[in-house]
């Protein structure tokens, strides 16, 4: 099986490769703030450390801990990520927040982080991870 010809863990309906794949080699890709917390998702669930640190916004990415992040991720078992809400984030935007709740498995527990992401514009144009709000 190739690498990239599994089913994206940010749907579970589309090939990786033809979803946060494509941002992953290419940030331009993601047109909307949705589509890079999409991306961000499946780099925590694949456990991409390199893709989060790029898809994170310079202002606050020295706040990111690619070690502990890294040892984290590895150690618990992704179910699902489930989108509460957007505000702002289109294609024309310069920020955009989004709610989220993501499912996992940790020492046999069912867990999930409900998060609230912020993201900006960078100077290239491109959607970047910003914080939490």
């Amino acid at each position: 099986m190739r690498l990239d010809s599994f089913i994206c863990p940010c749907d579970n309906t589309s090939e990786f490769k033809t979803c946060c794949g494509k941002i992953h080699n290419d940030i331009s890709f993601a047109k909307t703030a949705l589509d890079l917390m999409r991306s961000r998702y499946s780099g925590f669930v694949l456990a991409n450390i390199n893709f989060l640190i790029s898809s994170h916004a310079v202002e606050t990415r020295n706040e990111f801990n690619p070690t502990e992040t890294g040892r984290w991720t590895k150690s618990v078992q992704w179910k699902k990520l489930e989108i509460v809400s957007t505000i702002n984030g289109q294609p024309d935007d310069q920020d955009g927040k989004v709610e989220f709740k993501a499912y996992y498995f940790e020492k046999g527990k069912l867990k999930f982080i409900h998060g609230k992401s912020r993201f900006i514009r960078d100077l290239n144009n491109h959607w970047m991870y910003l914080d939490e709000f």
